[in-house]
């Protein structure tokens, strides 16, 4: 099991099926354009979505996702990601008080969704995404307290969506390019992916993986936990 290698468990949401991923809150747009249709979907049934967001709908569902890991695995996880990235003010607030410790839901590089809309061909989009870079300002590369005093670990960006040999460079170039802001900043390296994208026939994405961890650990980088590094005291 991956518990016996040292590897922590963390909570994704409930059941992950909402309308447009707004499980625990509004999906932000990077993340609908690669849904056909969430954009609208958020904008005709906003008003109903909010009334499913409140601190006591939230907490509910945390509290069974809770007791579904104890029940299941006998762990109790301390960090949450929202399905797509969903956040909502509220879901802050409920998480600090159902004892999570931080979130990790907040991406600081939309590029990785942009890629996927650009490869997907989703011309419903009306958009041009040759420019793949996506920094999203104001958020750093580090370690941050919500103001509801629940640490926040941003992710960095989505790398591997079913690539092939021949996308391999492209991603690994971005990665690094993140890979170094957050060495400047002394920050936190965290990247997202979805297993099944990177398996079978589009296992080039552990290729990806490869490289940047072998770059990261010529730059010295430390492999750990994010609960890890959440509990160090401030340096």
């Amino acid at each position: 099991m991956a518990i016996d290698d040292g590897h922590k468990l963390e909570m994704h949401g409930l059941s992950h099926n909402s309308p447009a991923g707004c499980e625990f809150g509004i999906t932000p747009s990077y993340v609908l354009d690669v849904m056909k249709g969430g954009r609208k979907t958020i904008r005709d049934g906003r008003a109903e979505i909010e009334k499913k967001l409140t601190i006591v709908k939230i907490g509910e569902k945390l509290k069974k996702g809770l007791e579904a890991f104890k029940s299941s695995l006998g762990v109790i996880p301390m960090g949450f990601r929202s399905p797509c990235l969903a956040i909502h003010e509220n879901m802050f607030v409920a998480l600090k008080e159902n004892g999570f410790s931080f979130d990790s839901s907040i991406a600081i590089n939309k590029g990785g969704w942009r890629y996927i809309a650009k490869q997907q061909g989703l011309k419903y989009l009306n958009r041009d995404y040759a420019d793949l870079r996506g920094w999203s300002e104001g958020i750093p590369a580090k370690l941050f307290l919500h103001r509801c005093g629940l640490v926040e670990v941003p992710i960095l960006s989505e790398y591997t969506w079913f690539l092939h040999e021949k996308d391999v460079k492209r991603q690994v170039d971005i990665a690094l390019g993140d890979l170094d802001r957050v060495c400047k900043a002394r920050g936190v390296f965290v990247a997202l992916s979805h297993f099944y994208a990177m398996t079978g026939n589009y296992s080039a994405g552990l290729k990806v993986y490869e490289k940047i961890f072998n770059m990261a650990r010529q730059k010295g980088a430390e492999f750990v936990t994010i609960e890890e590094v959440v509990n160090r005291p401030p340096s």
